[in-house]
């Protein structure tokens, strides 16, 4: 039986190897997006258009008692076999009017996937309700200030509260609520969602899953490979 000798060749194929496998990230596109509007002028009514996909929200100079919109992107997450270990949120801010800088934050969603998939406009029930107040009432996960809204890119590392909830999706979906300031004021002839807006668009995740054993394994024979290599050169 022949020696093992490890070869330059070898050495670059298990290097290979362990690069293809470690980096295990996945880019996420939103399976579903929208937002849920609430007025109030005499009585409360709240919307959301199922069909609908604009994401919006409300700038620091348009705040109001009477009118606010809030919004939420949802993600169907591949049923990885290993855990995730990373979650980067990144989005694109857009403002539809000059209204100065805005603020907005990102949150975790208590209600399920199905929630927001039937259209209603009406009268504020409770269902309805809870549904609004859960795009702003759960922990959050990231937040900007002084978003001016000229298309910057924006990106924030979620941390372990929106990881744990990730990994407890796996294989379904994971949703993101997202506030701004405060209420739009209704311009006469303008329409509400049209005013003093924010608007998030190009909304992904990068997820990176932890490394598989394999993974360690071939880690460990390129690390290998590169302290043999090393020492034939101190040899010659």
């Amino acid at each position: 039986m022949s020696d093992f000798k490890l070869t330059p060749r070898l050495c670059a194929l298990a290097l290979a190897c362990t690069l293809s496998a470690w980096a295990q990230a996945a880019t996420l596109d939103t399976a579903d997006q929208g937002k849920v509007a609430r007025a109030s002028i005499g009585f409360t009514t709240l919307a959301l258009d199922a069909a609908a996909t604009e994401v919006s929200l409300n700038t620091a100079a348009f705040k109001s008692a009477s009118s606010e919109t809030r919004s939420f992107a949802w993600f169907a997450v591949p049923d990885s076999p290993q855990p995730y270990a990373s979650v980067t949120l990144s989005l694109t801010v857009n403002q539809q009017a000059e209204a100065g800088a805005g603020h907005f934050s990102v949150h975790a969603l208590a209600s399920p996937f199905a929630a927001f998939q039937t259209s209603f406009s009406g009268a504020a029930t409770p269902e309805r309700t809870a549904l609004f107040n859960d795009l702003a009432d759960g922990d959050e996960y990231a937040s900007a200030t002084g978003v001016a809204g000229d298309g910057e890119r924006l990106s924030f590392v979620l941390g372990p509260q929106a990881l744990a909830a990730l990994n407890a999706a796996r294989g379904g979906y994971f949703g993101l609520g997202f506030e701004g300031d405060g209420g739009q004021i209704v311009i006469p002839g303008v329409p509400i969602d049209s005013s003093g807006t924010l608007v998030l668009s190009g909304i992904q995740l990068e997820v990176t899953a932890v490394p598989e054993p394999q993974s360690w394994a071939m880690l460990g024979l390129g690390a290998l490979c590169a302290a043999g290599a090393a020492r034939r050169r101190a040899r010659t």
